[in-house]
């Protein structure tokens, strides 16, 4: 369903503008609008356009809830989430919430996006997602 008087702003180019169709969502990474040849609608009216950034997101998160549903298993056991590691459990990743043994953790500055402006903090992160920093600050 096209969003009022909006336009897709999905860019065709470097000196052209946006595609200019109706747009039918408004991406909830970047928060351009975009018509439905450049984005996707998800269920839970998730709206994601198809730039690289924003779709590259869209794929982590995907293959974070794949990754956090097959090693939560792990922690029932109460060993580290590391699925080769079997030593136990000693503190929770900020992140995704899952205990791991200490020498799968890091101390290390991130930067919370929950707070209006963002503040930068300190916090102890699995090496997984440490790893997914790079795409999310």
């Amino acid at each position: 369903m096209p969003l009022a008087g909006v336009r897709c702003r999905f860019g065709r180019g470097f000196i052209r503008g946006g595609c200019g169709n109706d747009a039918s969502g408004q991406c909830v990474y970047c928060g351009d609008p975009f018509c439905g040849e450049h984005g996707v609608h998800c269920e839970d009216y998730l709206e994601i356009c198809d730039r690289p950034k924003c779709r590259a997101k869209l794929d982590d998160v995907q293959s974070h809830q794949d990754w956090v549903r097959l090693v939560r298993a792990v922690n029932d056991l109460e060993i580290c989430a590391i699925e080769e590691c079997r030593l136990p459990m000693q503190d929770q990743c900020a992140r995704c919430r899952l205990i791991f043994c200490i020498g799968h953790l890091q101390s290390m500055e991130i930067m919370e996006h929950r707070y209006d402006p963002p503040l930068r903090m300190a916090a102890v992160l699995c090496d997984h997602c440490a790893a997914r920093r790079k795409l999310w600050d």
